[in-house]
């Protein structure tokens, strides 16, 4: 078993570079993080990290970092602003799990949860 560490919707339970205007209470921050992490090589995207297989069948997919440690640099900038938008940190307990090339994210699919927890810092 392993414990990943995401940022989510509560409601949808999408991350913030797949947000919906809807949902999010400052919508911003999920542009912002766009303009600032697009072709940043230090945060790679899924297509760069080995994800491939998420551009053909990414539906079920999530990505997550290995601990809060690793999810709080990942958005380094944006955490606070992420929480105050909406969004959550959610731990998920998972069977399985994919490590991206990076070693800075990895993928699990949602058949592979055994338990969701919505967390505070």
């Amino acid at each position: 078993m392993y414990k990943v560490y995401r940022y989510e919707d509560p409601v949808d339970h999408k991350g913030p570079y797949t947000c919906m205007m809807d949902t999010i209470k400052d919508y911003t921050v999920c542009e912002a993080l766009h303009s600032a992490h697009g072709g940043n090589a230090k945060k790679p995207s899924v297509m760069v990290d080995g994800f491939e297989f998420m551009a053909d069948n990414g539906t079920g997919f999530r990505v997550a970092c290995e601990s809060i440690k690793q999810l709080k640099s990942w958005f380094k900038g944006f955490n606070k602003w992420l929480l105050e938008s909406g969004f959550v940190l959610t731990e998920y307990t998972i069977s399985e799990r994919i490590e991206g090339i990076s070693k800075l994210q990895c993928v699990f699919h949602l058949s592979n949860v055994i338990e969701r927890n919505e967390i505070s810092l």
